[in-house]
């Protein structure tokens, strides 16, 4: 190739880069601009230790918002940083409380929020009520029983929304938690009330005495999985998290045990509602186990039901079958129509939850004594696992403590 070929060739080679960096830079410098002077701000108002997550919380943006800031939150949390727990759980609220609240705005943004086919995830009831759980422990950790009250108060009436239906409050671990502060804030008869309705969730948990002056929390276990299901994938069901070893655990004091009792399992919570088994959710709408599962069921049943009587009366054979026959083709079409929707079931969750809640409460003369405790987690057969990676805090204000552990495998 000549040598005036060749400038010919390098020359156009340099327009065409020329040409397209008119196009290409502006929009670098767009980009750059838009992933803005705010987001570089926020960023930079974050711990370094955690602007890798809040990153991948920018990037996702809302509609990932609150499940990037329920993993932080969780995150800090085991790290004892309660400053930007709190920070993480009270921005992840404040997106939940706009759709999930008892007000007539909430109402028309959660009637909005269901017709949606792509989600902000704002996470089903269990995890709701997680994450007023632990902010609710963080303002008990720092001595704040009136907000702590009034945060494990919110989380219960999360517990009660589910797919615009009310359901009866069953979380023990929050109505527990509510009689703790209301304890610690010496109204006796909010405490009451709160062991009494304790008593007819779960009689199984320990009413705590009133001398005693620190709670014991342990959390063991991975969280329930979502998963889709179905034709189309569009149904989503619920299944108990595995590959876990801990599924259990203890306290040990000054070579005391002090037993654990199970508040909570987090995977029945996921899987129930009002107490009652779920089979699938499909579109918002809860399909329930053992004969009561939805319309499309019933009518399909009911339509059979009066075709086969119809068969037996002859005086009511010609309406019966035709009335049976209707409704037989309707719960037919429901069943159609639950199936027949754009949107996969969103099988987003929360991963870093626990298996389960284990509480204790006692009486501890001297709270100094609780810097040699040891939180320990059993195997299924309850042998100790000596490896496990766990953290505990142990937070004492006045005469009162909070003792709380959570795995970290």
């Amino acid at each position: 190739m000549n040598s005036r070929k060749q400038r010919k060739i390098m020359s156009f080679i340099g327009n065409v880069v020329l040409f397209l960096s008119f196009f290409f830079l502006p929009i670098c410098f767009a980009f750059q601009s838009d992933r803005s002077h705010e987001d570089t701000l926020f960023l930079e108002s974050r711990p370094p230790e955690y602007r890798q997550y809040y990153e991948k919380y920018l990037k996702q943006g809302e509609h990932d918002a609150v499940l990037n800031l329920m993993e932080i939150g969780i995150k800090a949390l085991k790290d004892k940083n309660l400053v930007e727990a709190a920070y993480a759980f009270d921005n992840a609220l404040k997106r939940i409380e706009f759709v999930f609240s008892d007000s007539e705005a909430a109402q028309k943004a959660r009637s909005l929020w269901y017709s949606e086919e792509e989600k902000d995830f704002k996470g089903e009831p269990y995890e709701r009520v997680m994450a007023y759980y632990y902010r609710g422990l963080i303002y008990l950790m720092n001595g704040d029983y009136e907000n702590a009250r009034a945060t494990f108060q919110s989380g219960i009436l999360q517990d009660a929304f589910a797919e615009e239906q009310q359901y009866r409050a069953d979380f023990s671990s929050l109505i527990l938690l509510v009689g703790r502060a209301a304890s610690k804030m010496g109204v006796d008869h909010l405490r009451e009330d709160a062991y009494q309705e304790l008593a007819k969730v779960n009689p199984e948990v320990a009413i705590p005495k009133k001398n005693h002056n620190v709670i014991f929390i342990a959390e063991p276990g991975k969280s329930p999985r979502k998963l889709r299901d179905g034709v189309g994938h569009f149904d989503l069901v619920f299944r108990r998290g595995k590959k876990f070893k801990d599924q259990s655990a203890k306290v040990v004091l000054n070579k005391t045990e002090i037993p654990l009792r199970l508040a909570d399992d987090v995977f029945m919570q996921a899987s129930t509602r009002g107490g009652r088994a779920v089979d699938r959710i499909i579109k918002g709408k809860v399909f329930f186990k053992e004969g009561s599962e939805a319309t499309g069921e019933v009518l399909t049943t009911v339509g059979k039901t009066i075709v086969g009587l119809s068969a037996v009366d002859s005086a009511s054979m010609n309406s019966g079958a035709q009335i049976g026959a209707v409704l037989t083709l309707v719960g037919v079409g429901a069943k159609i129509f639950a199936r027949n929707v754009n949107a996969k079931a969103d099988k987003r969750y929360w991963k870093s939850l626990p298996n389960t809640i284990l509480m204790s409460t006692a009486y501890v003369e001297n709270l100094d004594d609780l810097k040699n405790i040891a939180v320990l987690y059993l195997d299924k057969y309850d042998n100790e696992l000596s490896s496990f990676d766990s953290v505990t805090i142990v937070k004492i204000n006045d005469n009162n403590a909070i003792v709380w552990s959570k795995s970290n495998e």
